[in-house]
């Protein structure tokens, strides 16, 4: 019998083939986005995908680790389960050779949790100097340091809607001259933020939330950024659910309820008055984009031994993300970033490939031990803003350029409290997979 996380996400998928077909094919047959051909090799597959995913999404979150299951599967492999055959580049055979790449990451660390978590809770322990409840005190000095070198660097800004991309522009221009501030203000923007975020909604702290929307605005200001509110909204969600004892037990199924009840109101709303803002500016950018990218970078692979001028050619650009853009989409500019499991194995091949799956799970069940001895839930936070990362970029970008590695040696350090020195003391130890109720 299916659990209920299986057919809420069978029934997402729907949802989203549904808005596809209607909604999105009209409007971006241009960028050759195809109709899907709902036929019984449609609904083979679909079933085939929603089975595996069911067999390996998490029911509850026990581990910090469970939060990758959750994310990647949906960013990454779901919508493969409609939206294979959505480009010229998805045929038939094409489309297993995708899914596995897309699905034996998260099988393998399913696989490595099992085998290795319990001999790695033995001999891994994190170097704790601090109370947790100094942690969020540092991230917010990596905001303030952040958000000073910015200013300094970009001098001023405007809080215009329609003059963001300007905005953005100028400041690559102007951080390319100062790597630091560079470097400081994407860890600030892009790990600190999100991570204190969760701390705030974990803890309701309106403090702590007031100097996150002031940080918010200011990159808006200067950068013109919107992912900050985004991922602060995000993991302060996140962070206000795990914390209650109502919502937390069901959380798996309550964010699927809310996916589900997303891709639902954006269908109604242009079933009923043909408005596509949710369609167009949500969804598409969610379930659309991610089987497409997907299915460029694998055509790109499998061209390596046919096409040596798809090769040399990318070379010419700074990174494979803009060869990919100039080459699918016609445009130098294009940065079409997708997940680092299929960014490796087109650029640097297969070994690339399961080097990254193996970095990428050593990270993850780093955290899960983390937290199965200190019980503290900024482990959580991490692995969830981790997760989603790596379903978009590097994930040694991620590591580095976004902070993620400084925020997971940070909250080590900052980890020390009572149910710590109960465990040390001999008391009541919990197992790795924990309780729903650990705080």
């Amino acid at each position: 019998m299916f659990r209920a996380h299986t057919l809420l996400l069978g029934a997402i998928a729907l949802v989203y083939a549904l808005t596809y077909q209607w909604c999105l094919v009209p409007i971006y047959a241009y960028q050759g986005m195809r109709p899907l051909e709902m036929d019984t090799e449609f609904w083979g597959f679909y079933a085939f995908v929603i089975g595996c995913l069911g067999c390996i999404f998490p029911a509850k979150i026990k581990h910090p680790s469970d939060f990758f299951l959750f994310f990647y599967c949906i960013i990454s492999v779901l919508w493969l389960s409609v939206a294979w055959s959505a480009t010229d580049y998805g045929t038939s055979d094409r489309k297993w050779m995708l899914f596995a790449v897309m699905f034996i990451p998260a099988l393998f660390l399913v696989a490595a949790r099992r085998a290795a978590l319990g001999i790695l809770g033995r001999f891994v322990m994190p170097l704790q100097l601090g109370r947790e409840a100094y942690l969020p005190f540092v991230l917010v000095l990596l905001l303030i340091t952040g958000a000073a070198l910015a200013f300094t660097t970009i001098g001023g800004g405007s809080l215009n809607w329609e003059e963001m991309y300007v905005r953005r522009h100028a400041a690559r221009a102007a951080f390319s001259d100062n790597l630091t501030a560079a470097y400081f203000t994407g860890m600030a923007t892009n790990g600190a933020l999100p991570i204190l975020g969760f701390i705030a909604g974990y803890r309701r702290s309106a403090s702590l939330m007031f100097l996150c929307i002031l940080f918010i605005l200011l990159m808006f200001f200067l950068i013109g950024l919107k992912s900050p509110a985004i991922n602060f909204a995000g993991l302060g969600t996140l962070g206000f659910m795990l914390s209650s004892r109502n919502l937390r037990p069901n959380l798996v199924v309550y964010l699927l309820i809310a996916v589900l009840g997303v891709y639902l109101t954006g269908l109604l709303v242009y079933l009923q008055s043909g408005n596509l803002f949710i369609a167009d500016y949500l969804v598409r950018r969610i379930s659309m984009l991610q089987p497409q990218i997907q299915s460029f970078y694998l055509d790109y692979w499998l061209s390596r031994g046919s096409d040596n001028n798809a090769w040399s050619a990318a070379g010419a650009f700074s990174d494979l993300t803009y060869h990919m853009g100039y080459r699918y989409m016609g445009n130098p500019d294009a940065n079409l970033n997708t997940n680092t499991f299929i960014y490796a194995l087109a650029k640097g091949g297969f070994g690339s490939y399961l080097f990254t799956i193996v970095g990428v799970v050593s990270v993850l069940l780093t955290l899960d031990v983390f937290y199965g001895k200190t019980r503290k839930p900024a482990f959580l936070a991490l692995a969830a803003l981790f997760s989603v990362l790596v379903s978009e970029q590097v994930w040694t970008t991620s590591l580095v350029t976004s902070g993620i590695a400084l925020c997971i040696f940070l909250a080590m350090l900052f980890s020390y409290g009572t149910e710590t020195r109960a465990l040390r003391s001999g008391g009541d130890e919990r197992t790795l997979s924990g309780s729903s109720e650990g705080t």
